[in-house]
């Protein structure tokens, strides 16, 4: 339940509870008045019998002496009143009164008999008026006045209990309200703010799954998944940060090799003297090799930067697809034939693409010389790039065929097979990683990279909003497939006009 709908709901059930108390209190002694009513009803009524027959004597509606009332006045209670008059309203006598009364009292008729025979109540005495009469005359009135002593003594005891009824009443109301808002609002705001605190001191942080869905535990949510994403983004500078040191390290280490070489042969070449032209021809091939392995290391750094980089974007060129592969694929075969290598290419594309020209051939370029790099003299690389839904070339590695074609169903498929020793499967979902290489020997004599080409293709693909796979085994050897979205020919332009 929302906060606001609690509050609410809260607020009202406060305000009702009270009324509802109040209610339920005041049937309850409604009810138990009734009650008391009626057996008090019986018990004055029996009590004013047994004392009327005592005022029915004749001889007290007299004119006399007070003190002739001294023996009715005995047999009284304390609680009772008697007031006799005689039938023309003077008072005759009046019990409960002290001190001396000089001359007659007369009431006037109206009130003298007024309410006759009427039991009236009020809230501390029952009173009766009712005539005497002998042969057939009024001859006097007597009036009894019974105090409720203890209708008077529940009701004080009554007023006690319920003041201490309605006090803790209102004290549990108010404890459970405030419970209630702790456990609502107070408890988890408290261990939102510990949590907080210990996230910005970089504290450990209890486990707490807090299940509500009102708006502190949206808050919650909204602080975990902030917390989360803090703590992702300071993963990944911290990441950036090693590969930028082990980028600066690897640098280092790369280069200092060629250019302690180029040093050595240079040295060679200016200060020794009697150096043969076979020597000679052999430093400076040795200077440029070196020379070029460095230029390398600088472009590979160079587009994994430029890819790596937040600001910058990619352009992308509508070209014809055909025209596009044929041009990429060419001018591999001198490198190939020079290390007896066969290369067989097929372009099966009858689509255009938006591409990034640069990038495709430094991918092309890159899974190329990865191939070359493990393929012996005598055995081949194939390279090929086929529309969705065409023929998969007969080349394909059998094991592999039925998962690159369902690849191809949708995408155009960019494809660099080549024999030699597959790829473990425990290092194929590692290939990728910058400066992650098979051969962990970083000075191979022969190296040509820094371990950059794989993960450039892989950002190049990325970029291109299309993937890169990998299957990998003996005795075949290894295959990389790129996926890239397609677009029919004559859409593109359709789309500008």
């Amino acid at each position: 339940m929302k906060i606001k709908h609690w509050l609410m709901s809260t607020y009202l059930l406060v305000m009702l509870l009270p009324v509802a108390a109040i209610s339920g209190l005041y049937y309850v002694v409604s009810e138990y008045d009734q009650r008391q009513d009626i057996r008090e009803y019986f018990q004055i009524s029996a009590r004013i019998a047994a004392i009327e027959k005592m005022l029915q004597d004749t001889s007290l509606y007299q004119i006399q002496p007070r003190s002739h009332y001294d023996v009715l006045q005995s047999k009284l209670q304390p609680s009772v009143k008697i007031e006799l008059y005689r039938y023309d309203g003077i008072t005759l006598y009046t019990s409960n009164e002290s001190g001396i009364q000089f001359g007659l009292i007369r009431i006037p008729p109206d009130k003298i008999y007024q309410d006759l025979y009427e039991l009236r109540k009020s809230s501390q005495t029952y009173s009766i008026k009712k005539p005497v009469f002998a042969d057939g005359r009024m001859i006097g009135i007597y009036q009894i006045t019974l105090a409720r002593e203890e209708w008077l003594t529940e009701v004080k005891d009554r007023t006690v209990w319920l003041a201490s009824a309605s006090i803790a009443f209102f004290l549990l109301l108010y404890v459970a309200v405030v419970w209630m808002l702790n456990r609502k609002l107070n408890l988890p705001l408290k261990r939102l703010m510990d949590r907080m605190t210990a996230f910005a001191e970089h504290m450990p942080i209890p486990a707490w799954e807090h299940r509500s869905t009102d708006e502190i535990g949206e808050l919650i949510k909204h602080f975990e998944n902030m917390r989360r994403k803090m703590e992702l983004a300071n993963e990944e500078v911290l990441a950036g940060q090693k590969e930028k040191e082990y980028l600066v390290a690897a640098l280092a280490h790369d280069v200092k090799t060629p250019l302690t070489s180029i040093r050595a042969y240079a040295e060679a070449l200016f200060e020794q003297e009697g150096l043969s032209v076979k020597e000679q021809k052999e430093y400076r091939s040795i200077l440029f090799e070196k020379i070029d392995y460095m230029k390398e290391i600088l472009n590979d750094l160079t587009i994994y930067t430029a890819l790596r980089s937040s600001v910058r974007e990619t352009t992308l060129t509508e070209v014809d697809g055909e025209e596009f592969f044929e041009m990429l694929f060419a001018g591999y075969e001198e490198l190939c034939s020079g290390k007896g290598v066969q290369l067989h290419t097929d372009v099966i594309v009858s689509h255009e693409l938006r591409v990034n020209a640069r990038y495709m051939m430094r991918l092309v370029d890159n899974l190329f010389h990865n191939a070359l790099g493990h393929t012996k003299e005598g055995q081949s690389i194939w390279l090929a790039a086929v529309s969705p839904r065409e023929f998969m070339p007969d080349w394909v590695f059998d094991s592999f065929r039925s998962e690159i074609e369902k690849l191809g169903q949708h995408d155009l498929l960019l494809i660099v097979q080549n024999q030699g020793v597959a790829i473990p499967d425990e290092l194929q979902e590692r290939i990728f990683e910058p400066f992650f290489q098979v051969d962990a020997a970083r000075t191979k004599k022969g190296a040509t990279s820094i371990g950059l080409g794989l993960s450039i293709a892989k950002m190049i693909m990325d970029e291109h909003e299309g993937s890169i796979h990998v299957w990998s085994a003996n005795p075949y050897g290894t295959i990389f497939v790129c996926t890239l979205k397609v677009e029919e020919k004559g859409m593109l332009r359709d789309e500008r006009i």
